[in-house]
């Protein structure tokens, strides 16, 4: 077994939040200003608050939260956050949201949240969201 270090733990609960969400935005849901209801990968829902500090039901963050300060479904609360306050800002502008977002997985919890949004709940898998393409304008003198 390796040993990881406290950042690298950290980041690895980071990206297992953004997957929590790209697999499915109605895997949080909010229940006040600071409390959400989290399904977690073994659809048992987790309670997270969001204060100035962060808590969660799951047996990782009860063991490991002292230490990480984080688990993937306060993680997954945060990024789900993010991408609200995104489209607040930018609507629904996909190749804005796209530059912005970089990298697959982001992407595909931007796509989550939008497809919820739309009140769509067919899962990624099943039901893609087109892939948006920059096209190049050609300046004219």
């Amino acid at each position: 077994m390796t040993t990881q270090t406290i950042t690298q733990q950290q980041q690895e609960r980071k990206r297992r939040g953004v997957a929590l969400v790209a697999a499915d935005a109605a895997n949080v849901a909010q229940v006040s200003h600071t409390m959400y209801l989290v399904r977690g990968s073994e659809s048992a829902d987790y309670k997270v608050v969001l204060t100035d500090t962060a808590s969660c039901e799951c047996k990782d963050f009860q063991h490991h939260g002292a230490t990480l300060g984080t688990c993937k479904h306060i993680e997954g609360v945060r990024v789900f956050n993010r991408i609200y306050d995104l489209i607040g800002e930018y609507g629904d502008d996909l190749l804005t949201l796209r530059a912005i977002t970089r990298t697959g997985l982001v992407w595909q919890a931007v796509l989550s949240v939008l497809r919820q949004r739309a009140g769509i709940r067919t899962p990624a898998a099943v039901l893609p969201f087109p892939t948006v393409a920059r096209v190049a304008v050609k300046a004219v003198a």
